[in-house]
């Protein structure tokens, strides 16, 4: 495979392992099939291409966890993906985004 500048540059990254013994381009293409509510597909697609080690390496952190698993932070669910799938952890969700009034807001998301 072909080094990327980022693969030259940071050259002490640790051994990339992927779930269930996937390829990179399998991993890559799982990442870019999730979809939140009517967001395009092409940022989402952009997000992938650019921080997908990073969903990988924190699934690596949490790959032989299981019990519950508070994710701050979730959307846009890169990483919470990879830990449904791939892990034995029980996730509970959380997100933050502002509003203009103080007004309590709960939104569900389509995730697919």
């Amino acid at each position: 495979m072909r080094k990327t500048w980022f693969d030259l540059l940071n050259f002490h990254q640790p051994k990339m392992v992927f779930p269930d013994a996937l390829s990179e381009a399998e991993v890559r293409g799982f990442l870019k099939s999730i979809r939140v509510d009517d967001s395009p597909a092409l940022e989402f697609e952009g997000y992938v291409d650019r921080d997908w080690r990073r969903f990988v390496y924190t699934w690596m952190l949490c790959r032989d966890l299981s019990g519950k698993c508070l994710e701050i932070g979730a959307s846009p669910y890169f990483t919470t993906a990879l830990l449904m799938e791939f892990t034995g952890l029980d996730l509970t969700l959380s997100n933050y985004a502002s509003t203009e009034h103080k007004s309590s807001h709960k939104k569900a998301q389509k995730i697919t």
